[in-house]
């Protein structure tokens, strides 16, 4: 969830500013109320300067000077230090008159490094924005970001303390009229004991991207406070505090709760994209992943640009059932933004889903190389280096994840399906068990320990947990056909073939749902709803050979043998170490009276290392009637030793011919 946008002025309280020769001051002595240092660590600072800023003489010594005071600021309100981690240039900002676009394009253009908080400043003018001749300049904070961008006026003014009303911001604080650092229009005043609570509770926020600022355990005691806040602002500052409130009933999964008080500032402010935002991340959240389509796109009708919204949305059509539209969104979020790593990490998911191994592992690297030790990124690199085939590069990921994390579920789900291409099953299972303990929310989990058991024929414990995955997200094609699966271990074809033809919906040009639909209808008895399927499974994917020896199983029991035989031996040159194929080939040939054709598919199948039964009986007769007895004879005693059970007038008369006797049972 991105962009909690605070835009603001602050008044000049002391004599420090870019675009002036005057030094750093502390702040007036009686203001601010005195705290405790603590044992924060500094909060770390990238600071973008555009190319106005540079052109000021001793912009760096200047730039310096306002971040020493705003330090003292906050070290004596919040008890909080700062450290510059680097210095870098924005290609832009002077161009732009909305703060929040601009703190857009700097999120776009410069890379945060590994440092908490990107800054972002350039110098505006007075001609510009004549109506503010007694301000020292505007600010904007991002929250979710931890971003800012201050507009400096090339004038006198305290460019330290609009950076630390802005970081305060970034803390979780609101403006509050009267107060203060947290009032635009105040001069004097202190941090009032609210705003000091929630400050307290962001002394270990999160600055990563992706993950929500406020550590989990602090956000029942936040709400309350940002309930409080939302009572005792004035109305312009309500709309803030609203939001928060919003974002934390959605962090504790009250969704319905955060859908009406977003929907009361939406009422009230229709033109905030934000608002919308969050309001199609609580629908999102909730399940009802239209509505928060039909919300993105309100929010992107506004600002088409923003790259948060186009995340946001890609994440809601993959849960939505559309894959290819998430695709897309996420490509068009790092087209704008590339070094958004969330965007990267589902990207490159989606890209291993699909079979383009090399693009997925490049994307999930470049979001670790740009956010080291990212959690999704991390899981996702996993899995996709196991669906690539590189098992051991998946497990000694999946392991360093779990050393340093230990309750990651997407690892222990990873690690479970490594397990199973070792043939530890029960190894396996119990790691998918561990993910759902973990969380209970998460549908591959469930999804794996299902199919799992229908490998087991555990066809209870497997459709049991088949439901689970398809009740958390009904558009999930995969599940349908894994509760399918379920099904049809234990005999239901029919119902098995209903939620194929709901995987079918979801993902109509999936030829494998359709194959395996074709195969469902089949064995329910539907052979001409099985040939439709099958066909169009085909048509869709003419590789798998196990599909067109479906479709010859159909056409046989439908009584066309000719076509039957055309399919299987299309079959066998897709595959021709498919030994199915091949008997199947050979049944429908000698049933249309081409012996020789069949000896030729058994002899095939034998090759394989097949030892089957009926084939080496039908070998034993197809034989002797054409009088090679010594090959008959041969084939009859392999057909005895593979246990099956030859005519008794077809031994007798092999024995007559050879002069030998059969072996007894």
């Amino acid at each position: 969830m991105c962009l909690g946008i605070v835009a603001c002025l602050v008044p000049c309280l002391a004599p420090a500013a870019l675009g002036s020769g005057n030094g750093a001051a502390p702040p007036e002595p009686g203001i601010w109320e005195q705290v405790d240092a603590g044992t924060d660590m500094p909060l770390r600072l990238v600071v973008a300067a555009s190319a106005s800023l540079r052109e000021t003489p001793d912009w760096r010594q200047k730039l310096a000077a306002a971040v020493d005071h705003a330090e003292q600021v906050l070290l004596t309100a919040f008890g909080r230090r700062l450290e510059i981690h680097s210095v870098t240039t924005w290609p832009g900002g002077e161009a732009v008159a909305e703060l929040d676009v601009m703190l857009l394009q700097l999120l776009r253009t410069v890379q945060r490094e590994q440092a908490d908080v990107l800054v972002g400043i350039t110098l505006g003018s007075r001609a510009r924005r004549p109506r503010h001749r007694t301000r020292s300049g505007e600010g904007v904070a991002s929250y979710e970001d931890g971003a800012i961008v201050l507009r400096i006026l090339d004038s006198p003014g305290d460019a330290g303390l609009l950076l630390a009303h802005e970081i305060a911001h970034l803390l979780g604080a609101l403006h509050r009229p009267g107060h203060g650092l947290l009032d635009p229009e105040a001069r004097d005043g202190g941090i009032d004991e609210l705003n000091r609570a929630v400050i307290g509770l962001h002394r270990d926020r999160l600055f990563r991207q992706g993950a929500f600022p406020l550590p989990e355990r602090h956000q029942v005691e936040a709400l309350s406070l940002y309930e409080r806040l939302l009572d005792a602002s004035r109305q312009t500052e309500r709309v803030a505090a609203a939001l928060h409130v919003s974002r934390l009933l959605i962090e504790l999964r009250r969704y319905e709760q955060a859908i009406a008080q977003v929907q009361a500032v939406i009422a009230e402010h229709p033109e905030r994209s934000d608002a919308w935002e969050v309001l199609g991340i609580a629908w999102r959240r909730s399940g009802r992943y239209a509505d928060a389509l039909a919300a993105y796109d309100r929010a992107l009708g506004i600002r088409p640009d923003d790259f948060h919204l186009h995340y946001n949305r890609g994440i809601a059509l993959r849960n939505h059932g559309d894959p290819d539209g998430a695709l897309e969104a996420y490509e068009r979020a790092i087209s704008i933004a590339p070094g958004f790593s969330p965007a990267l990490a589902n990207l490159g998911l989606l890209y291993a889903e699909r079979g383009r191994h090399a693009e997925a592992i490049a994307a999930l690297e470049t979001a670790l190389e740009l956010q080291p030790e990212y959690a999704v990124a991390e899981e996702n690199l996993a899995f996709a280096r196991l669906i690539a085939g590189d098992y051991e590069a998946a497990r000694e990921l999946s392991l360093a994840l779990l050393e340093r994390r230990p309750a990651s579920a997407s690892a222990h789900n990873t690690l479970g399906q490594i397990l199973e291409v070792d043939g530890d099953r029960e190894g396996a299972t119990s790691h998918y068990r561990r993910a759902i303990e973990l969380d209970p929310s998460y549908p591959s989990a469930y999804l794996s320990l299902a199919q799992a058991y229908v490998d087991a024929g555990e066809s209870a414990g497997a459709e049991a947990a088949a439901r689970d995955a398809v009740r958390m997200r009904p558009s999930w094609p995969r599940a349908r056909v894994v509760l399918a699966r379920a099904l049809a271990a234990s005999g239901r074809w029919q119902q098995a073939a209903a939620e194929l033809r709901r995987a079918v919906e979801l993902k109509p040009g999936g030829a494998a749902v359709h194959a395996e639909l074709g195969h469902a209808l089949l064995m329910a008895g539907d052979h001409r709803a099985a040939e439709q399927a099958t066909r169009q499974a085909l048509r869709l994917d003419p590789g798998p050979a196990w599909a067109w020896v479906n479709l010859g199983v159909i056409m046989a029991g439908q009584g066309d043998l000719a076509a039957a035989v055309e399919a299987y031996e299309r079959a066998t040159v897709v595959e021709p170490g498919y030994a199915d194929a091949h008997i199947n080939l050979g049944h429908a040939r000698l049933q249309l009276g081409n012996a020789p054709g069949a000896s030729q598919a058994y002899e095939a199948a034998l090759a394989l290392g097949v030892e089957s039964g009926p084939v080496l009986n039908n070998l034993t007769a197809i034989h002797y009637r054409s009088g090679d007895i010594d090959r008959a004879w041969a084939y009859a005693l392999r057909a005895h030793e593979a246990g099956a059970e030859l005519h008794p007038q077809l031994v007798a008369a092999l024995e007559q011919a050879t002069g030998k006797r059969f072996p007894q049972r």
